[in-house]
């Protein structure tokens, strides 16, 4: 299975204001950790698990929707939708929308048995690197 994460926001001037640098160190840190971990990139190594990033107004608590299998595609879609105005308008958007991102992971990926303990790695990891680093801040 190969881990795919992509953005879909549906309002006008609705976005994340980061870089694509986030996720792509968010999906790194998942493959690297607990895809290798739980031996994912075997279990049906033709499909593709594909999380997309959204939101809009109306979303105002975190909500995983899916999984909705597309067989002739060999993709399975989860719709991982974050709070915007909870994380815009937070202390620290960035901080916030690591931590909104990472709890959805856990719902998407516990049912692949992964432990929540297995996070931790992955949440410090991005923390550390993500934070007050300049090259993830900007769009």
């Amino acid at each position: 299975m190969t881990l795919l994460i992509g953005a879909w926001y549906n309002e006008p001037g609705y976005k994340f204001n980061f870089s694509h640098k986030v996720d792509l160190f968010i999906r790194e840190q998942v493959t690297s950790v607990i895809f290798s971990k739980y031996h994912l990139f075997d279990r049906d190594k033709t499909w593709y698990l594909n999380l997309v990033v959204a939101t809009d107004s109306k979303t105002e608590e975190l909500e995983v929707k899916g999984p909705e299998v597309r067989k002739r595609a060999k993709m399975i879609d989860y719709g991982l939708w974050l709070p915007y105005m909870k994380i815009t308008t937070s202390a620290y958007p960035l901080k916030s929308y690591i931590n909104y991102f990472l709890k959805a992971l856990k719902i998407v990926l516990i049912n692949y048995g992964v432990s929540k303990d297995d996070f931790d790695e992955i949440e410090e990891a991005c923390m550390s690197e993500i934070l007050n680093n300049p090259i993830y801040e900007n769009a």
